[in-house]
């Protein structure tokens, strides 16, 4: 009876993340009032960049970051230009062997930071 609960448990636990796509959901906010240009989004293995030539005051964007190709231990990089400034670099979270902790992040630029928030941890199974 006991092997049948673990089965049924460890079936369960699986088949929840077997379709999943091996990446993390992104929502960069531009909260700012100034346009953002070049930006980039990336993880510190750099495999998959996420490009966007320009965010205006008060616009956002979201999409999928696909770690597929991840193997090693990381964070999440997030690059942009303030008009007419210097690149900014904003090293956040954190995932394991490739695979992310967190379903989301989200960075949300104001006028003199960058706040980062992310999910809850939520392991996907690399299976």
């Amino acid at each position: 009876m006991k092997k049948a609960v673990i089965l049924i448990f460890v079936f369960t636990i699986c088949s929840c993340n077997l379709f999943n796509k091996k990446g993390i959901d992104f929502v960069i906010k531009n909260n700012s009032n100034v346009e953002i240009e070049n930006i980039k989004l990336y993880t510190s293995e750099n495999l998959t960049v996420k490009d966007l030539e320009s965010l205006g005051p008060n616009d956002s964007m979201e999409g999928f970051l696909p770690m597929t190709n991840n193997k090693k231990d990381g964070s999440y990089i997030l690059e942009f230009n303030r008009l007419n400034k210097d690149k900014e670099t904003h090293k956040q979270g954190y995932y394991s062997n490739g695979s992310p902790l967190n379903k989301w992040i989200q960075f949300n630029i104001k006028t003199d930071t960058t706040i980062t928030r992310l999910s809850k941890a939520s392991i996907y199974l690399d299976i």
